[in-house]
């Protein structure tokens, strides 16, 4: 994937658990949005982390940066990932967005496996011809548990998961209509549409950060907290009320070694 013109994201921090994605060499493309480099340089090392991969075999193309993201330039990846987003809506319009559906719509029609985490899942909603809106009242900051519906209980992606288990939340948008040929595979008490997939490929989205421990997630919200956090008590009460979610944090390497 030498041809591919993005930047490779070298962290000081390397993974502790090489996996055997790491040995295979897969090449994984991960979508960013975001403004602030501490948060870019976060995102691509907590994949990192989750995943096993090597450094090398993570290419960041950020669309804050460089709009302009083609799917002919990346498409020899072997998987790509649109990640999360702390400061912007895809309810909003943004000079990069017209290149993003074109993305996910390309990606999906060359079964490509696609993974959107959380802004990378209601972007794939709104590529594909669902509906996202921001709802406040809907809104996750924190720790949630997240139920499986009979739908997901079969897929392979959870196969070996117990039917509630605990994820990571921050957001205040929300898939309320998903594309046509979605199915639901996990819901929350406050927000459905958890996880969805696209019948018959590879193609998931989840409004959970499975990629992040709890520690990640508080060092992200702190990044973020102007955005998410409306005071310093707040801020302590999530950062505190965090727990483990052991079985969400495996998913992302799941769905490298089952489709990739």
């Amino acid at each position: 994937m030498a041809e591919i013109a993005t930047e490779t994201v070298a962290e000081t921090a390397v993974a502790t658990d090489r996996s055997p994605l790491a040995e295979r060499g897969i090449r994984v493309v991960l979508v960013q949005i975001r403004g602030l480099p501490q948060a870019k340089r976060h995102e691509v090392w907590c994949i990192r982390q989750c995943t096993g991969l090597d450094a090398d075999q993570i290419y960041s193309w950020n669309v804050v940066d460089r709009p302009e993201v083609r799917w002919s330039t990346l498409r020899r990846a072997d998987a790509i990932i649109i990640g999360g987003s702390g400061d912007h809506s895809v309810t909003e319009d943004y000079p990069f967005m017209p290149w993003l559906e074109d993305l996910v719509q390309s990606a999906v029609a060359h079964r490509m496996p696609l993974f959107g985490i959380c802004w990378g899942h209601h972007m794939m909603a709104r590529a594909l011809g669902g509906e996202v809106v921001t709802d406040p009242d809907g809104e996750e900051i924190g720790t949630y548990e997240v139920d499986l519906t009979p739908a997901g209980s079969e897929d392979p992606l959870f196969e070996g998961l117990p039917g509630r288990f605990l994820a990571n939340l921050v957001h205040h948008d929300r898939v309320i209509a998903p594309p046509e040929g979605f199915h639901e595979l996990a819901t929350s008490e406050r927000c459905g549409w958890q996880t969805m997939r696209l019948d018959g490929l590879p193609v998931y989205g989840t409004q959970f950060h499975g990629e992040m421990t709890p520690a990640q997630l508080r060092r992200r919200l702190l990044m973020y907290k102007d955005h998410y956090l409306e005071t310093e008590e707040q801020a302590e009460e999530v950062v505190e009320s965090l727990r483990k979610t052991e079985e969400a944090h495996g998913l992302l390497r799941r769905f490298l070694e089952l489709y990739t």
